[in-house]
């Protein structure tokens, strides 16, 4: 589906946002993999914390780590990773209904980096589907990784983070 997309200043719940003027066309996938996001991590940058702060984690079971245990453990999906010691995407990050015509969610910004201190990390970003069943809704979306493209996704397309919505092969989540 064809999507118009704003980006936004907003906090991390999520709640309050004001308009920026940029406009992005771009298709939106869904996706799940578990994996712990990439703004999760600094990159042994704590001025990361202050600036932008960092997503949270969860551990195996979904309980969440404290933000110091979040940033410096490995990411479940890394082979060969104690599992007990590693982050995963906690399942709080599935889409919140608002309304009938209002979402809010979390997703992964295609780029070309996919590093920690990509600078759209943490930001957030209204979504308005041009075209398909969920055509003239709205989504507000905090980027929680940035994604690379590969196949049919290009940069600049969003996916949706959707329990069910496909995933990386032994992703591990649970």
């Amino acid at each position: 589906m064809l999507l118009l997309y704003h980006h936004l200043l907003c906090l991390l719940t999520l709640r309050h946002h004001a308009l920026v003027k940029a406009q992005t066309v771009a298709k939106t996938y869904t996706g799940w993999d578990c994996c712990k996001p990439i703004c999760a991590s600094t990159d042994n940058r704590p001025s990361l914390l202050t600036t932008r702060g960092a997503v949270r984690v969860c551990n195996r079971s979904n309980q969440p780590l404290p933000t110091t245990a979040g940033v410096s453990a490995v990411t479940g999906c890394q082979p060969g990773v104690n599992t007990n010691t590693a982050a995963y995407l906690c399942d709080t990050y599935q889409p919140i209904p608002i309304s009938n015509d209002l979402s809010y969610g979390f997703a992964i910004q295609v780029q070309d980096s996919q590093a920690a201190d990509h600078p759209n990390c943490c930001k957030c970003y209204q979504l308005r589907w041009l075209t398909g069943a969920a055509a003239n809704k709205t989504m507000i979306v905090q980027v929680v990784t940035p994604g690379g493209a590969g196949g049919d996704v290009k940069r600049g397309d969003m996916i949706i983070l959707t329990p069910g919505g496909g995933g990386a092969a032994g992703a591990g989540g649970v």
